[in-house]
């Protein structure tokens, strides 16, 4: 063979291999979940708190406070691993679409209230939602989602902020669920 011979060997052998692969991450649903290679198979996890009454101590105002209790795991999840009673740990990297939600309150009125997710813990402040109240033990809720870029090993937590005073935030309920939807 001369080397033009060998050069469209290897152009068609790559062109097979290319029309293989995408044959199989079309048809990913008939691939048994044994064999299917990470990067094709959905990824998620989720924890959530019901009625749980989370205190996350608040020393000054305006400042965020990474909520490190009292969650639990959703018990649905691939690739996410619930840990630490308050984290969802990645373990194959990716875009990931977040969607949360928190209910909670303090003990003073005229508050501004404000949740959010961070990684590795520090706030995506592009996460945040906000709330006010206007009487005291008034429950709250926000809610947001976001797409986040994450690395194998990151961690993602919910944080939460007192814009107007130092006093103590109540968690009630709260929900995150993290979705890969791309690489």
């Amino acid at each position: 063979m001369d080397e033009n011979q060998i050069k469209r060997l290897v152009e068609k052998t790559i062109v097979e291999i290319q029309r293989k692969e995408n044959s199989v991450l079309h048809q990913s649903e008939v691939v048994p979940r044994t064999i299917k290679p990470h990067h094709i198979e959905t990824v998620f996890g989720n924890m959530y708190a019901y009625q749980a009454a989370i205190t996350v101590t608040v020393a000054a105002a305006d400042t965020w406070y990474e909520v490190t209790s009292g969650l639990t795991d959703g018990g649905q999840s691939d690739g996410v691993v619930f840990q630490n009673s308050h984290e969802l740990k990645v373990n194959y990297g990716g875009k990931f679409l977040a969607v949360w939600s928190l209910s909670f309150s303090t003990a003073s009125a005229n508050q501004e209230l404000m949740g959010g997710i961070g990684v590795n813990g520090t706030i995506n402040t592009a996460s945040v939602g906000e709330s006010v109240d206007s009487t005291a033990n008034d429950a709250m809720t926000t809610s947001g989602n976001i797409i986040l870029n994450l690395s194998a090993g990151d961690l993602v937590s919910f944080f939460v902020h007192n814009e107007t005073l130092s006093t103590d935030i109540v968690i009630e309920h709260a929900t995150l669920t993290l979705i890969r939807i791309g690489r």
